[in-house]
């Protein structure tokens, strides 16, 4: 009988643990919403999603998509701020195109978490807006006191997982940058901000800077600085400055894991003389030893020089701009690279330079270990 009452309770407990695992298997499992759902359900980003909804290249959809995206997602105050900055009387009037960068300046397409950002501490990384040459725009970030991106926006709640990214909740609109923009950001550029502007009153290199470029600025560090024995006068500084201000671009973007796509333009006198092959050379930041020397194919084009000032009357002034652009592979390396490209000589026709048949340009940029990923030395701005 006790036999009989063990098998009974047996089968009792082997009824309800066939039971209660039948319940778990038929159990509904919430799924993770992406990033639109999550935006769409937020009350505080609905300006967000109608800014979404209303530019172009159908973003919506985009953002649905699988991703991986990291999103920087202003607030409605945020939203409210930019607009009146702007004098825009509503999201309506902003142009749909000019609206579509605008938020494409907040898409990273990687999934990027704030520890991800704040093991990096700064630096640069791509965005999904486009910048010149069709690159992609930069975005310079600080984790020193929080976590802020070009200065100008800091994010308040972080790392909001979605089923293709992340989104960071930020607090202001991140606009479309300039050279301006990251010199200001950046603290390793306080003394050549204070250069530019406070100790060169006669000289507006913001406006300047801020215009439609192309520019390369060789963009001297306070370090740099800290090294001459003094800080010139205006007008010997002005002069200084200005010779770090060159007619042209270089950019290397990250495409695949070693892959990185080269681009240089050059704005050159027609009669100078230019390298029409293009040749570059790679280097390793520390060992300075000499990785690669690749080849760029080039294209170019003459423009017609118009100077408005009637103080100036050129005479056959002719300026074409070269374009080289070239893919180049290069393995993981610690210590990261840099690019130099140089060429001689100037117009021996130009009357304002001692001696412009020995004047040249030198173009240099540096970029980190291919490994990092994310990181981008090349600033791209608008």
């Amino acid at each position: 009988m006790n036999y009989l009452k063990k098998i009974s309770l047996l089968l009792i407990t082997l009824i309800a643990f066939s039971s209660c695992s039948s319940d778990d298997d038929n159990a509904v499992v919430p799924q993770a919403q992406n990033i639109v759902e999550i935006a769409l359900a937020s009350p505080n980003l609905s300006s967000l999603v109608a800014a979404l909804s209303a530019a172009d290249g159908d973003l919506v959809n985009v953002l649905g998509g699988d991703g991986p995206f990291t999103v920087l997602a202003p607030t409605n105050e945020a939203f409210a701020a930019f607009l009146a900055a702007n004098n825009f009387g509503s999201l309506e009037e902003v142009p749909t195109d000019v609206l579509s960068q605008i938020l494409l300046n907040h898409v990273i397409m990687a999934n990027v978490t704030a520890s991800d950002l704040t093991t990096a501490g700064a630096g640069y990384t791509n965005t999904s807006a486009s910048g010149p040459n069709n690159n992609a725009m930069s975005l310079y970030f600080n984790t020193s006191d929080g976590v802020t991106f070009n200065g100008v926006s800091t994010v308040s709640t972080a790392d909001i997982e979605a089923s293709n990214g992340t989104i960071h909740i930020v607090d202001a609109v991140i606009g479309i940058p300039t050279v301006v923009t990251f010199a200001a950001a950046d603290p390793s550029f306080a003394t050549l901000v204070t250069a530019l502007t406070e100790l060169t009153p006669a000289t507006d290199f913001v406006d300047i800077l801020q215009g439609e470029g192309p520019f390369t600025v060789f963009a001297p560090t306070n370090d740099a600085f800290s090294a001459l024995p003094a800080i010139p006068a205006e007008e010997p500084l002005t002069q200084v400055l200005l010779y770090h201000v060159v007619g042209g671009n270089i950019e290397v973007t990250q495409v695949s894991a070693n892959g990185f796509s080269i681009t240089l333009s050059v704005f050159r006198d027609c009669d100078g003389q230019v390298d029409p092959d293009g040749g570059i050379s790679i280097y390793e930041q520390g060992t300075n030893n000499l990785i690669s020397s690749p080849i760029l194919p080039s294209a170019h084009t003459p423009y017609e020089v118009v100077l408005g000032d009637s103080c100036y009357t050129p005479t056959g002034l002719c300026v074409e701009q070269w374009t080289f652009t070239g893919p180049v592979t290069l393995p993981n390396n610690a210590n990261g690279y840099y690019v130099v490209w140089g060429t001689c000589c100037r117009n021996a026709g130009i009357d304002n330079l001692a001696s412009p048949s020995t004047e040249g340009s030198l173009f240099y940029t540096e970029f980190p270990n291919p490994a990092l990923g994310m990181m981008n030395s090349t600033p791209v701005f608008g």
